[in-house]
């Protein structure tokens, strides 16, 4: 790399970092002023509300990095301009093509990978999220009421609303229950006062309520009211302290949650699906032709039986319409190829006698053998390296010789 290259590109690298972290923990408190209380009000731990914000970084650094490349260049040029470094390099002959094409090809570089990022980090991260999101849409809240406002204890069952809290306390004041469990069967409690807390073992909702009355509409006779007065009642609210139930697997995802590859997939798939209900379009309107025409149904067509079994026929596969997103693919299939690992099988040896496969020789040693039958084995075997070693083999011929018999009878004796 030459020396104007490296100095140009000294001169981006700075402002690109500084600009890129501080967009990006702006954008990221602007998240987190936003979405906090509704987490924290969840009753959720650390851990997962701080997933929440650690899932939404992708989709904030996909915004904030061609803001920063922006601020870099402009920051960059506008030094070298101001000191009069451009001037200078003009003066010594160096074309401003020849000056810009190092941030060019940087730019050039740093589009490849945002289009990898994008496709392959954000769309997991966006699906892991609303993954997420669901979770905690059904995690139902315990202490998160608010004075003068309707709020859902139970979703779509159990409705309060009160008129002050006091949250050192868990007091209630001016209380109105809605109670929607039986649909047939619809109940509202008012009470002047009442008393919150949770159930030792963090699942229910317990409330007393004091001075109060409860009307309810008989499901025998929908035309009257039953009205009943207390002094002391007892609603409790079943699984509203209940844990978060994480999704294991969710097959779904949005268009924001697919990568490249799986919406050419799904484009190919309902291409398939319109070439064949234009077909069946096709075949009906020539049912419809015929049958105005001739004022008679078509006769569906009959296979005639055959003697002798049809030759297997083989459907040919559907074309597929070459589009950018099926050439991009293949590139990423051809790039993910070449790191993935292969792995190599052993070949099964063939077995012996069959096919020229290799047979040990007579004598050859075995681990079972003792250590006579070794001194055997070797003296049977002839030895054609060495004249000499070919006499000293012939002096060894008789297995019975006292040479043979010493060699023998130590344990692990090795014949020279």
């Amino acid at each position: 790399m030459k020396i104007l290259t490296r100095y140009v590109l000294k001169e981006h690298v700075g402002p690109l970092f500084f600009s890129l972290a501080a967009l990006t923990a702006l954008l990221l408190l602007q998240q987190v002023a936003k979405r906090f209380g509704d987490l924290v009000g969840k009753g959720l731990s650390w851990g997962v509300i701080g997933e929440f914000f650690l899932l939404s970084v992708p989709f904030i650094i996909a915004m904030t990095l061609p803001m920063a490349v922006l601020v870099a260049v402009l920051y960059a040029f506008s030094r070298l301009a101001s000191e009069n470094e451009i001037t200078a390099l003009r003066a010594s002959g160096v074309s401003i093509l020849r000056i810009v094409r190092p941030v060019l090809w940087a730019g050039l570089l740093v589009a490849i990978v945002m289009l990898g990022f994008n496709d392959q980090v954000l769309s997991r991260s966006n699906h892991r999220l609303r993954t997420l999101q669901t979770d905690i849409a059904r995690k139902k809240p315990t202490f998160t009421l608010r004075e003068q406002v309707m709020n859902e204890v139970s979703p779509g069952k159990l409705f309060l609303k009160t008129g002050h809290i006091d949250p050192a306390t868990n007091k209630l004041r001016e209380v109105t229950i809605y109670d929607f469990t039986d649909p047939l069967r619809r109940r509202t409690v008012y009470a002047d006062s009442g008393v919150m807390g949770i159930t030792p073992d963090m699942k229910d909702l317990q409330m007393t309520l004091y001075n109060g009355y409860s009307t309810t509409v008989p499901r025998e006779s929908p035309g009257q009211l039953e009205r009943v007065f207390f002094t002391k009642d007892f609603v409790r609210v079943r699984g509203v302290g209940n844990e978060l139930q994480r999704t294991k697997e969710d097959n779904y995802k949005g268009s924001r949650e697919m990568s490249v590859c799986e919406m050419e997939a799904q484009y190919q798939r309902k291409l398939a699906e319109y070439a064949d209900a234009k077909k069946e379009l096709a075949d009906a309107l020539a049912q419809t032709t015929h049958l105005e025409v001739t004022g008679q149904v078509p006769a569906p067509k009959l296979e005639q039986p055959r003697t002798e079994a049809p030759a297997p026929t083989r459907t040919p596969a559907p074309r597929q319409q070459l589009t950018i997103g099926g050439a991009y693919c293949s590139l990423v299939t051809k790039v993910a190829s070449l790191f993935t690992a292969r792995t190599a099988s052993a070949a099964e040896l063939p077995q012996g006698g069959q096919g020229g496969a290799h047979t040990p020789p007579q004598g050859a040693r075995s681990s079972t053998s003792t250590p006579a039958q070794r001194v055997r084995a070797t003296v049977q075997h002839p030895v054609r390296s060495s004249p000499r070693l070919q006499g000293r083999a012939h002096t060894l011929q008789r297995p019975d010789s006292a040479d043979a018999r010493r060699l023998a009878r130590p344990e692990g004796a090795v014949l020279r």
